[in-house]
């Protein structure tokens, strides 16, 4: 493709199918595989970034258990509607990100990937230690 020009009309279009496929998919298995393909695309999206800076993160995890339990406890204990949990829920993620991220990403190299493979197993041990009643411990929501 040597145009350049075609680069955003072909992804706008290939939005409005990806954003149509619902649509059209009546089985729920189907829908839900494609509902965790994009949620996957997303987090390697996501990760692919930090490792071009040239870098590894495993706290990805973490953080996104952070935004599901908290859409999921502002959903089923709350009573939130599920749009207005969600970005709360991605708010809540970035908040503690920016807390965990400042000290963290002034270290570089093995420092960087031991200290977010911790921060992802301490985030794990949180959900299923503490609050059982509140995150369901290792059962879960």
């Amino acid at each position: 493709m040597r145009n350049k020009r075609f680069i955003p009309l072909i992804f706008l279009v290939l939005a409005i199918v990806v954003l149509a496929l619902p649509l059209f998919l009546k089985d729920l298995y189907h829908l839900h595989v494609l509902i965790t393909v994009f949620l996957n695309v997303v987090l390697a999206a996501s990760l692919l970034i930090i490792v071009i800076m040239g870098e590894v993160s495993l706290a990805h995890s973490g953080f996104v258990g952070i935004g599901a339990y908290t859409s999921a406890i502002l959903v089923t204990k709350l009573s939130f509607p599920f749009w207005i949990s969600l970005p709360l829920a991605g708010v809540v993620a970035v908040i503690v990100a920016v807390i965990i991220g400042f000290p963290t990403l002034r270290l570089t190299g093995v420092y960087f990937f031991l200290v977010t493979f911790a921060l992802a197993q301490v985030i794990k041990l949180f959900f299923m230690g503490f609050f059982t009643n509140l995150f369901g411990g290792g059962r879960g929501i």
